[in-house]
């Protein structure tokens, strides 16, 4: 078995992996600010619904139905602009989280590789062990 080799094709796997996973965060982190900055501006928007206010003079039946109107698209725009760009924040969130956590995991098998490497520079003595590492690392790659 040539260990050098397979170790070798781990630590290309695991950095592949790796980088992969650093694009997708850096996508969600982007997509994230964007939502941010597109709730900012609707935020901004939305207060515009209010204005102008209305005139003391101008009151009766069309007076109360328009300003009761414009209160229920406040409203409804603001719970929009809070919950939805909030819950699309929060799942983005726990995407990168979930990410992080598979990526920590693929730095600690690189580390175990490094350890693995330097083990084959012992020669024929460590060889159960380093077979031994191999199999883990195959595994928590491939499963």
């Amino acid at each position: 078995m040539n260990f050098w080799s397979t170790i070798s094709g781990y630590q290309s796997e695991i950095n592949n992996r790796v980088a992969e996973i650093d694009r997708k965060i850096e996508r969600l982190e982007q997509a994230k600010r964007k939502i941010e900055q597109e709730q900012k501006v609707v935020l901004e928007e939305i207060e515009q619904l209010k204005k102008p206010d209305i005139d003391q003079n101008w009151t009766g039946k069309f007076a109360n139905d328009y300003e009761n109107k414009r209160d229920d698209v406040y409203l409804g725009m603001r719970s929009l602009a809070y919950d939805s760009y909030d819950l699309y924040q929060s799942t983005i969130e726990l995407k990168i989280n979930s990410f992080n956590l598979q990526r920590s995991g693929l730095v600690g098998l690189r580390s175990l590789v490094s350890e693995t490497n330097q083990l084959l520079n012992f020669g024929e003595e460590v060889y159960d062990e380093v077979s031994n590492k191999i199999n883990y690392i195959r595994r928590e790659l491939f499963g």
